[in-house]
């Protein structure tokens, strides 16, 4: 079972683990475009936020500055909000990456992961809400998913779309190659056409129209 929250903005949907254990279910089956949401220095929930597919299916990715305020905002108070001391503190420090920037090995605890680029991490310092945290939490459901096939499905769609960019990749060079073809024809003839007007008028130089008929006709 997974925890889902839903947003301020309908592009996107937060969820999170009931605890380490399915945590570290999240970081097998997670999309690479989700964002990850965790409390500095201290233990807490490992929040995701994910945009949803767009209008053909594809996974969306959000670049970390892009992410809009009210949605980063709910999503560090709920992060907070689910920290055991971080939520008895004014205020917190929390990090976010995408879920692409996780590390994690064989020699990590349950529920622990590193970073591989540091630089990609965010901070951001946290002040208690609680208008946005309850308003968060009121709209929380617990889903039953089975995480792999989710992830399995977003994976075939990420084919699909390469499959169509190429597909329409090719057909837009085709395009350009029929339009040049055309276009060295229409030169072709227009210099066809100018060269025997040039000889026709080479031909009719000083004749009467009636002496080049009859010269045309033997």
């Amino acid at each position: 079972m997974v925890f889902f929250f839903t947003s301020c903005n309908d592009d996107y949907v937060y969820y999170m683990g009931r605890d380490k254990y399915e945590n570290e279910e999240l970081l097998k089956y997670g999309f690479p475009e989700d964002i990850w949401f965790h409390v500095d220095s201290y233990s807490s929930a490992h929040v995701y936020l994910r945009h949803l597919p767009d209008p053909r299916g594809f996974p969306v990715e959000v670049e970390l500055e892009m992410i809009p305020e009210d949605v980063l905002e709910e999503c560090l108070q709920l992060v907070k909000a689910n920290s055991i001391e971080g939520c008895k503190l004014a205020s917190v420090s929390c990090c976010y990456t995408h879920f692409s920037n996780l590390r994690k090995d064989a020699s990590m605890d349950v529920g622990q992961i590193g970073f591989h680029n540091q630089k990609r991490v965010f901070h951001k310092m946290v002040n208690k809400d609680k208008t946005i945290s309850n308003r968060v939490m009121k709209r929380k459901e617990e889903k039953p998913i089975n995480l792999k096939e989710e992830r399995e499905h977003r994976d075939r769609q990420i084919i699909r779309r390469e499959r169509e960019r190429k597909a329409e990749a090719e057909l837009a060079e085709k395009e350009r190659r029929e339009k040049l073809r055309k276009e060295k024809e229409a030169r072709e003839y227009k210099g066809f056409l100018e060269e025997e007007d040039m000889t026709s008028n080479a031909a009719m130089k000083g004749k009467t129209p009636q002496q080049f008929i009859d010269d045309f006709w033997g």
